[in-house]
């Protein structure tokens, strides 16, 4: 396997975390405070080691649905894709380094605007601003981003994870 690719089943990517549950958890102790601080180093850590993972975001893709796309290695958007960062609105604040990977892909004004608004863009617009890297019509979506990650993979292996770290070390540093 030579590469990953992330779609969504049905008309979403993700619409995010069940925030009434994992609250509920937290108030309760089921879920340590140290869980939810120490989750970006974990997630940063395995999706920047693991194998090229496409994002092919083929709905809405809302709160960590969102987040967890941030640090794939290329984002291809359906026409039908939506982005939210809705996190202020729903009384909470950026998660999983989210913060840090939304300006490297935005730049700081648009990530500011975007987060701290917490409006729905659409999928032109995404990639417009860098959020999402290509806009590929809905019905072609999962065959052009299987088409992308095949081209990637023909490359030798250790050539690419190589010059994945190489890129991590040298574009982001979230901790």
């Amino acid at each position: 396997m030579g590469a990953i690719v992330v779609t969504g089943a049905g008309r979403a990517f993700c619409t995010g975390a069940d925030i009434d549950d994992t609250f509920r958890k937290q108030i309760d102790g089921e879920i340590e405070d140290d869980f939810v601080s120490g989750t970006a180093p974990d997630w940063v850590g395995l999706i920047r080691k693991a194998k090229l993972i496409i994002a092919a975001v083929n709905g809405s893709s809302i709160g960590v649905g969102l987040t967890m796309t941030l640090l794939f290695d290329y984002i291809m958007a359906s026409d039908r894709a939506r982005f939210c960062c809705a996190f202020v609105r729903m009384g909470g604040v950026t998660e999983l380094a989210s913060s840090h990977f939304l300006v490297q892909r935005m730049g700081w004004g648009r990530a500011s605007e975007f987060a701290l608004s917490a409006r729905m863009i659409e999928a032109a617009e995404a990639v417009q601003l860098g959020l999402s890297d290509r806009l590929v019509p809905h019905g072609e979506l999962l065959d052009e981003a299987l088409a992308v990650a095949g081209t990637i993979a023909k490359n030798p292996s250790r050539q690419l994870q190589t010059v994945k770290q190489l890129l991590t070390q040298n574009g982001t540093d979230p901790t």
